[in-house]
Order: structure tokens, then C-alpha cells, then sequence
């Protein structure tokens, strides 16, 4: 299976789907695209994590963008478009050879201008010297605004994590227990109760799946540093606990991460191993810990409100 090509490939194929001259849209445009590519039906239906976009085709929809900028189609009515006299001259003129932002940037004036106007928004208003692209550079780096969005959400989502983590090791592991039951809570797994700072014979919290706590989840919490790996006696302990009070299901949760044997261990019981990494992740998406610095809204066009069928 081909990999999915970049916005910044498709632009001559996508120009090519509008090669007979009639008008079209960006999603029939799409498939023709997907079409040509030979992409599978799982490459077709790939989404963004995060907006939730049909990945080829926000990338053909730039593509279309670029090639109505630089005067390759030209818009029609109700979201449709179709390829101009010099779109044609164009594909009769690369016979098949495929062309990138470059190309456009070089050969057609008006998306240079454009990309410049660009770049000037994005620079205080335009208060700073107008930049012109240097050789080599791309306006996208062959990633469309929303992957771009989408990488950059990663990186920070990664720092959070590592963050996340420097912060449950340097605490108190009694105050790590509640964090765990907070967790488990928030992911609606029950009541969750901490069990007393001494005592507990290998558990720290305990789950009730239903209100009369006729079936309960036991959990571990291990506060360790990053290189102090769970091993067999840890988990040997919270096995031997389940057994004395026959309990099926567990969670062991830490902040560092599970030996081998460990998980050989627990393979084809109900026990769940948590490490420092998933747990960073569960409290980010979960809100625990965390607080919202800022949200960034991105806005598209409402096609239904300029449907001209509607009065």
C-alpha cells in the first residue's frame, strides 16, 4: 500500500481531475483524486485525531486552493470549480510531470504575491519588512494548517506529559493514591474509595462497579522514579490481596513502568498495568491535574447557510 501522499504531490493530479472542463466540487474532486492514487478504502476514511477532518481530503482541498491562487481553476457556482484556459496550457505543457508549491511560486505570479500577503498577516499586521521565500522554502512545509495544527498540539501534549510526570514522582505517594482514585473516578469506573495509609495488605483504592459494591475492581498505586520498575514481588503482593478477598478484576498503576515477568504475569486476567506513560495521557484527557491554558478556534464555511435554495 502506497503511502498517502502530501498536499503539496497532488497538485497536478488534482488539476488533471478537472482536465474535460466541467465544474466540480472538492469532494467528488476528492475521490477522483483518491481514485487515481489507487488508495485504500482505510487510507480514504482517515481522519485527523483532533478536528475529525477526512485527511485526503483536506489535503486535496488545499491542493484546489493553491491552483485557484496561482489562476490554474477558476470558481463556478454553489462551491464548484473548473479549470481555466491557463490550467490546460498548463497540464498540455508538463505532459504527466507533477509540479510543487515551488513550481507556482516561480511560474505564476499572483500566488507569490498572494503567499507574501500571507506571510505579512501573520507578522504583526504586516509591521515587519516583507520576507520573500527563499529558495527551497515552502509556505506549508508539505503539511496542510491542520496537520500542522495537529503536530504541534503532539509536541505540546508531549512536554505535558513528561511535565505530568516530574510532578507524581516528586509527590507524596499517599496524596499519588487520591490522584489514582480521582482518575479512576473521572473515567467512570465507580465509587473509588483510598484504603488507610497503613494496613492495606497491597491496595490502595478500592472500585465499586455498582452502588451496592457487590462487584469491585481493586487498585495499586506505585509512585516510583522512571528507572525503579515494577517487578514480580509488587505484583505478587496485590495477586495474593485479590485472592484473600476474591476480587477479580484489578488496576495497577505507576508512574514508572512494568517488567517482563510482570506482564506475563497478569496475561489472561482482568488486570489493567498502567504505566507512567498512559498515565500522563488518561490525566490529560480526563482533566486530572491539568488546567486549559488557551483555546484556539478554528472556523470553516457554513455551506448551508449559503445554500441559495434556502429562503
Amino acid at each position: 500500500m502506497r503511502d498517502m501522499p502530501k498536499w503539496n504531490d497532488l497538485l497536478l493530479v488534482t488539476l488533471e481531475a478537472y482536465r474535460d472542463g466541467q465544474p466540480c466540487n472538492n469532494r467528488a474532486v476528492g475521490v477522483s483524486v483518491a481514485d487515481s492514487l489507487g488508495l485504500s478504502s482505510e487510507q480514504r476514511s482517515e481522519t485527523y485525531e483532533r478536528s475529525g477532518y477526512n485527511r485526503i481530503e483536506n489535503r486535496v482541498a488545499w491542493a484546489v486552493s493553491a491552483l485557484k491562487t496561482a489562476g490554474l481553476l477558476e470558481s463556478r457556482a454553489r462551491g464548484e470549480n473548473s479549470i481555466t484556459e491557463v490550467g490546460k496550457d498548463l497540464l498540455r505543457e508538463r505532459s504527466g510531470a507533477n509540479f510543487d508549491e515551488h513550481y507556482l511560486i516561480d511560474h505564476y505570479p499572483a500566488y507569490k504575491e498572494n503567499l507574501n500577503r500571507n506571510r505579512e498577516n501573520l507578522h504583526d499586521g504586516g509591521s515587519r519588512p516583507r520576507r520573500e521565500p527563499s529558495d527551497g522554502e515552502s509556505a506549508l512545509d508539505d503539511a496542510t494548517p491542520e496537520e500542522l495544527i495537529d503536530n504541534a498540539f503532539g509536541r505540546l501534549d508531549a512536554l505535558l506529559q513528561d511535565q505530568l510526570l516530574d510532578q507524581l514522582r516528586g509527590m507524596d505517594p499517599y496524596k499519588f493514591e487520591q490522584v489514582v482514585a480521582d482518575l479512576l473516578a473521572a473515567m467512570g469506573y465507580g465509587q473509588t474509595t483510598v484504603t488507610k495509609k497503613s494496613g492495606d495488605g497491597g491496595v490502595d483504592a478500592i472500585v465499586d462497579e455498582d452502588s451496592l459494591g457487590l462487584s469491585r475492581i481493586y487498585a495499586q498505586a506505585k509512585r516510583y522514579a522512571e528507572t525503579n520498575v515494577v517487578h514480580q514481588q509488587e505484583m505478587t503482593n496485590f495477586l495474593g490481596a485479590m485472592a484473600r478477598d476474591n476480587i477479580a478484576k484489578g488496576i495497577f498503576v505507576t508512574t514508572s513502568s512494568f517488567a517482563r515477568d510482570v506482564k506475563d504475569m497478569v496475561a489472561g486476567r482482568s488486570i489493567v498495568l498502567i504505566d507512567g506513560r498512559r498515565l500522563s495521557q488518561l490525566l490529560i484527557r480526563h482533566n486530572i491535574g491539568v488546567a486549559v491554558s488557551k483555546t484556539y478556534l478554528v472556523k470553516r464555511i457554513d455551506t448551508d447557510y449559503f445554500d441559495d435554495s434556502l429562503t
